[in-house]
């Protein structure tokens, strides 16, 4: 009996192939790549399934359209966006003002954010200015200086240490500079109770926000690779969801519970920033809590490919963004390489979990970013697989704590000392590992960033996956 596809692999398909397409036009690749490219995602894909697709040659024709059609999206975008952009570059005549559209990020050398112009001029200014000057999300800025193109096609231009004055404050959305405002109070809360690294260390797991943090511990968790502590929504919205779930299930029919839930993470998300990061985990967790809602099996290959399509139709750029793609090949590594790593170690389900559990996941999560943050930041430190075996038991404890002292500490302050004391004992640990592993000289550089290494890398691992993973956990997925 000849085999018919699913209505999901044919969605799967068509989001992939248009990924493949925008990802291709993002990074200007020739016709020639592009073709082979989508030749080989889609044999691979193919063999991987091992299902009776070789007769299914509509679905391989439908994956090409959408390559191309990926490519011709990203450039009518650009062509959309620039016909509504109003950007006079060089050296502005006039002062301009524009509104703070993103959270300001703080380094110890300068700080950036987005900035949304206002009439005459008209679209998005990326914006770099002293770290000295404060700045927050919704202040109006008038500003004078030399306007840049952008680096890249999708980008944003730029403009780098203009004169810049506040003329008013409150111009964004009513809800998120309250969120925003919440967040601010919360880490003060934490201030109040902890030294400056742990309470920041706390408030980076809990809420996602590096403010506070000194120089010292930024470099600690860029040289560890331990960064993304600061920046796993999908842990951070996966213990709301389930905290909820606990709190209310049996107290209220399924589905306000789950429109409960689904209003919480919306409103974190809000709280977050608006981050690419944030956005996937939000999107897929909604994409969970609507499968659970209606009674259906959650597929998390699908669930992948269409957020990751939804954003590219929103902003095709989003793809070379770099946390969104450690974020999506971190998600990669543990939906496929994490059983086909099982699956070569003969591990029994009833031996599954524990220190070793952990250690594979961190392994799995892990070993497709050493391309990525080579060519990001020249260099991948390996220890990061131990200190998140040493920190990984401890992260559901300090969000958790965490969650506690921000609720209970403005209110109780005797139970805020006794939260904070505990909490302060896990930072505490958390960031002597993240130092000691910050000081491990073992890391791979630049040269591990080629494009033929990568290829040949990536090749390995999906080599590796298509022996070992199981083909119940390809369904299943």
């Amino acid at each position: 009996m000849e085999y018919r596809l699913a209505p999901g692999d044919w969605a799967f398909g068509i989001a992939a192939g248009f990924l493949l397409g925008v990802l291709a036009a993002n990074l200007e690749w020739s016709i020639w790549w592009v073709a082979g490219a989508a030749v080989a995602c889609g044999g691979f894909w193919f063999l991987i399934a091992k299902r009776h697709y070789v007769h299914e040659f509509r679905l391989f024709l439908f994956f090409l359209l959408t390559v191309f059609f990926g490519v011709f999206y990203f450039h009518l975008y650009l062509n959309v966006r620039s016909a509504g952009e109003q950007v006079v570059f060089g050296k502005q005549p006039f002062p301009f003002w524009g509104v703070v559209a993103s959270e300001p990020k703080v380094s110890a050398t300068y700080q950036s954010f987005t900035l949304s112009l206002k009439p005459p001029l008209g679209g998005s200014l990326f914006v770099l200015e002293p770290p000295l000057d404060s700045y927050s999300y919704g202040d109006a800025l008038q500003l004078e200086g030399t306007i840049e193109p952008p680096r890249s096609p999708g980008k944003d231009p730029a403009i780098a240490f203009p004169r810049t004055k506040i003329v008013a404050n409150g111009r964004g959305f009513w809800l998120k500079e309250k969120l925003l405002g919440l967040r601010s109070a919360i880490l003060v809360e934490f201030q109040k109770y902890l030294p400056g690294d742990e309470a920041a260390l706390l408030g980076g797991i809990t809420l996602g926000s590096a403010g506070g943090m000194s120089a010292g511990l930024k470099n600690a968790l860029s040289a560890s690779g331990m960064s993304y502590v600061i920046s796993m929504y999908g842990f951070k919205i996966a213990m709301i969801a389930f905290a909820l779930m606990a709190a209310l299930r049996g107290r209220l029919p399924r589905r306000t519970v789950f429109a409960i839930i689904a209003c919480a993470i919306l409103l974190f998300l809000l709280m977050s920033g608006g981050t690419a990061t944030a956005i996937r985990a939000g999107i897929m967790a909604s994409f969970a809590l609507l499968a659970q809602a209606s009674g259906r099996i959650y597929n998390s290959r699908n669930a992948m490919a269409f957020t990751a399509a939804g954003m590219a139709l929103a902003n095709p750029a989003v793809l070379v963004d770099i946390g969104f793609e450690l974020s999506f090949a971190s998600i990669l590594g543990i939906i496929y390489l994490l059983p086909a790593i099982e699956n070569a170690l003969r591990m029994e389900k009833s031996r599954r979990g524990g220190l070793r559990e952990i250690a594979l996941i961190s392994l799995a999560a892990q070993l497709p970013l050493v391309p990525i943050a080579v060519n990001a930041f020249g260099m991948f430190p390996f220890g990061s697989i131990l200190a998140s075996i040493l920190i990984g038991p401890f992260l559901p404890l300090t969000m958790a704590l965490g969650a506690s002292l921000a609720t209970t500490g403005a209110i109780f302050s005797y139970a805020g000392l006794i939260i904070a004391k505990c909490a302060g004992l896990v930072a505490a640990y958390e960031i002597a590992v993240i130092r000691f592993f910050a000081d491990i000289p073992f890391a791979v550089g630049p040269s591990f960033g080629t494009r033929i290494v990568t290829i040949v890398y990536y090749g390995a691992l999906a080599a590796f996956i298509f022996y070992f993973l199981p083909r119940t956990a390809v369904s299943k997925r």
